[in-house]
């Protein structure tokens, strides 16, 4: 019987071939293709459930070769960390959001959703990433709409403007539904909630 790791990296992987565009590359090509999409994001899974390092995650790969074979490779074709990490910065977030709902769509969800909104605080940002960019930030707020019956996370946005829940509510509701109406929020005692077809966004402030 497989272990909990191997359908775990079953899963993964089929999640993150269905999230990239197209059919899913090889799992590895010479010259400037490298590794594909869908392999740095499987890595990236595994490091998440594992909850290692890169470094020590690919050195336990290399102990595993029946897990890294789900992944197309041999232990020999393992990538290097660095090369995990530089890649996995250069993924859209156009993946990371479909993965998210391929993701979303293996739980029953119930009819209420709520916003959770957290700050994080970032620490100064070198001289050399600021000139990079050309800006530099204190906070990052992120605002998550969250399944209450499952706690699942349904849609994340973040933003350094740290707009209020009710503006990023309505926005997070209607990507993951854009057929919702809209409906003008109601105001009541215990902060505002918006009605909509399928159930009810709460946001307590």
């Amino acid at each position: 019987m497989p272990s909990q790791l191997a359908r775990f990296t079953d899963r993964c992987v089929d999640l993150s071939q269905n999230a990239v565009i197209g059919k899913p590359a090889p799992a590895i090509r010479k010259g400037d293709g490298g590794y594909a999409d869908w392999v740095i994001i499987s890595i990236h899974c595994l490091r998440e459930y594992l909850n290692q390092p890169y470094r020590l995650l690919l050195d336990i790969l290399h102990e595993m070769p029946g897990i890294a074979a789900k992944l197309g490779l041999s232990v020999n074709q393992l990538s290097d960390f660095t090369t995990v990490c530089t890649r996995k910065q250069d993924l859209k977030m156009r993946i990371w959001r479909v993965l998210l709902r391929l993701s979303v769509s293996l739980h029953d969800l119930g009819d209420v959703q709520a916003i959770d909104a957290t700050v994080f605080k970032r620490h100064q940002a070198s001289r050399h990433y600021v000139l990079r960019v050309g800006y530099n930030f204190d906070d990052i707020k992120t605002t998550a709409l969250v399944d209450c019956d499952t706690s699942v996370i349904l849609d994340v946005h973040c933003s350094m403007k740290q707009p209020h829940d009710t503006q990023v509510g309505r926005q997070l509701l209607t990507r993951i539904s854009p057929s919702l109406p809209r409906l003008p929020p109601t105001k009541d005692t215990t902060g505002t909630r918006c009605g909509t077809n399928s159930g009810t966004l709460a946001s307590d402030q």
